[in-house]
């Protein structure tokens, strides 16, 4: 068994660094998909102003485009609803023979996220938001509190403030005058949906990259592993 494991080392290692490459390959192209179909399902949604909002039935999903309302306080500096993130330092991967360092990246820890219940100034008046913690994307506005990242030191805030345009993604309340909302994105509908639209495509491309480099390591491995 040990002659044998030793004879097959090498296919075994080309085989499982295959099959690691093809399970991510396949993830990110599952993401590209799911991004994309959530695009669409955004896409189909009827877009409504306040008018039409309070004719709808509760629980109808719609899209709203407006404008964060100066009717809102801010928490934090200018911005209404934010998230920061603290900057841990950078880790980079190290390779065991001669222990260099590669593939460096920084590394950040959300620390604070505010995203309340708000106004919106929207077509034909105003819009209530009657739920908190939404998820947020393309936040506008982005500063960090020191000139260059320090680690433990650099807090990174992005997010909204007043007068801000937005769109967002949600469900008639029953109340019937406010949005329970699934996101709050920064611009408009448009915007939105060519960021996805990207998204997508920049993962089917590093999932498709991903997944041929593990069709090729386990090629490798299986006919070295044949001829071995």
């Amino acid at each position: 068994m040990g002659r044998w494991f030793h004879q097959h080392l090498g296919p075994l290692i080309f085989g499982v660094v295959g099959v690691v490459f093809l399970i991510v390959g396949v993830g990110l192209s599952w993401g590209s998909y799911a991004t994309g179909q959530q695009a669409k399902a955004v896409a189909s949604l009827p877009l409504v102003n306040a008018e039409q909002l309070s004719q709808l039935a509760a629980g109808q999903q719609v899209g709203v485009e407006g404008r964060i309302s100066e009717r809102n306080t801010a928490a934090y500096e200018e911005l209404v609803i934010y998230t920061a993130r603290r900057f841990r330092g950078i880790e980079c991967d190290r390779n065991s023979n001669d222990n260099t360092r590669s593939n460096c990246k920084q590394v950040w820890d959300e620390v604070e996220r505010v995203a309340p219940a708000i106004w919106l100034d929207v077509p034909g008046g105003r819009l209530r938001l009657a739920n908190a913690n939404y998820a947020l994307y393309h936040p506008p506005e982005q500063w960090q509190n020191t000139p260059f990242p320090v680690e433990g030191r650099t807090l990174e805030y992005s997010g909204f403030k007043v007068g801000s345009p937005v769109f967002v993604s949600g469900t008639i309340d029953p109340a019937g005058d406010a949005l329970r909302a699934d996101f709050l994105s920064g611009g408009d509908r448009a915007a939105y949906l060519a960021g996805e639209q990207q998204s997508a495509g920049i993962l089917l491309i590093i999932g498709l990259i991903f997944g041929g480099l593990g069709l090729l390591f386990a090629g490798i491995g299986v006919a070295w592993g044949f001829w071995a």
